[in-house]
C-alpha cells in the first residue's frame, strides 16, 4: 500500500500505511481494471456539457508521476469542442469545472486547478492554458486520460496493490 498526499508546495507518501489526518471524509475504493498501470474505470469526463465524453466508459491511469493531465487523441478533441484550450485568463472564472464520474462518483477540478498561465509573446499579454496534452499507448483501443498532480494536490490517494485497488478521498 502506498499513500500520496500532494501539496502546492510538497507532499509526503507513506508506504504500508493510510494517514487519517490527511484527508477527510471517507476514502472511496476504485477496483483496478488494467493491472500494468493503476488504472480504473471512467464512467465520463464532464465539462458542463450534456455532450458525453466516454461512451460507453474511458479508462483513467492515476499516475503520481505525471505533472498534468495526458489524454488519447479520441478524448482531446471531445475536450477540445467543449472548452477553449487557450484563453484571457480574464475568463477563467467563465470556465467550467472538469469532472471526472469515476464508477459512478464525481471528483472535480476547478478551472483553477487544470490550467496554468503562460506570456504570449506574440500577444504580449498572459494568457491561461489547459493542462492537457495527448499522448498515444497502444494498450487501450478505448479512450482514456492520465491523471496526474494536478488531482494529487486535490485529492487524498492510495494505492492498494493487495486489493488490486485505488482509493481516492478529499484531502485535508
Amino acid at each position: 500500500m502506498i499513500s500520496f498526499y500532494f501539496t502546492k508546495s510538497g507532499g509526503q507518501i507513506n508506504f504500508g500505511y493510510i494517514d487519517a489526518n490527511k484527508y477527510k471524509g471517507e476514502l472511496i475504493e476504485h477496483p483496478v481494471v488494467d493491472k500494468y498501470y493503476w488504472t480504473i474505470k471512467m464512467n465520463d469526463l464532464k465539462l458542463n456539457s450534456t455532450e458525453k465524453s466516454c461512451d460507453p466508459f474511458c479508462y483513467a491511469i492515476i499516475d503520481s508521476g505525471s505533472s498534468g493531465l495526458m489524454v488519447s487523441q479520441g478524448l482531446y478533441d471531445k475536450i477540445k469542442k467543449q472548452i477553449k484550450m487557450s484563453f484571457p485568463c480574464d475568463e477563467l472564472k467563465s470556465m467550467p469545472d472538469m469532472e471526472f464520474v469515476l464508477n459512478g462518483k464525481i471528483y472535480s477540478l476547478t478551472p483553477n486547478e487544470y490550467t496554468y498561465e503562460h506570456f504570449d509573446k506574440k500577444r504580449m499579454k498572459k494568457v491561461c492554458k489547459v493542462n492537457i496534452s495527448t499522448i498515444y499507448l497502444s494498450r487501450f483501443k478505448e479512450d482514456f486520460i492520465v491523471i496526474g498532480e494536478d488531482f494529487f494536490k486535490k485529492y487524498y490517494i492510495i494505492f492498494d496493490k493487495d486489493r488490486d485497488s485505488v482509493h481516492l478521498g478529499y484531502r485535508n
